[in-house]
């Protein structure tokens, strides 16, 4: 079974040449080291976490890639990316879709406790607010008369 992988690039964004031009180089490359995209995901201009060759802003893009050959290496893909000048960043991650699915089923049976558990300190503020308003209110109303009747 060949390795799937997760390929992020920056792109510098004060780059001369158009985003979709450098796209289409970074593609070239990854097919000519026996790699095959099965996805991308556009992130868009974002600003960086810190500066990277004095700049603030990049274009970010995924690539999600699967090797065609045993032989082939993400190593010299990097490697490759690192020699151009309008690429400021490229990272690989092993890209695994079932730890992905079991961190996904985690994520959303935490979202469903919590918003569990916020409709239940709803109901409880909602039935503690009406029990209180009730017995407030003839206590008020007692206060109110017997001040009247001064």
């Amino acid at each position: 079974m060949s390795k799937k992988y997760e390929l992020l690039m920056i792109f510098s964004c004060r780059s001369q040449k158009d985003v979709s031009e450098l796209k289409q180089n970074v593609r070239s490359v990854i097919e000519s080291k026996k790699f095959s995209i099965f996805s991308e995901q556009e992130m868009g201009r974002r600003n960086l976490a810190y500066p990277i060759e004095k700049q603030n802003e990049g274009y970010y893009h995924i690539f999600y890639i699967s090797q065609n050959d045993e032989g082939a290496s993400v190593n010299e893909l990097l490697k490759d990316f690192r020699r151009e000048k309008d690429i400021l960043r490229s990272l690989a991650f092993v890209y695994d879709e079932e730890k992905l699915s079991r961190l996904h089923a985690k994520e959303e049976k935490f979202r469903n406790r919590k918003m569990e558990l916020e409709r239940k300190k709803r109901e409880q503020a909602n039935q503690n607010k009406a029990s209180i308003s009730e017995e407030d209110f003839g206590e008020v109303e007692k206060e109110v008369g017997e001040n009247n009747g001064l």
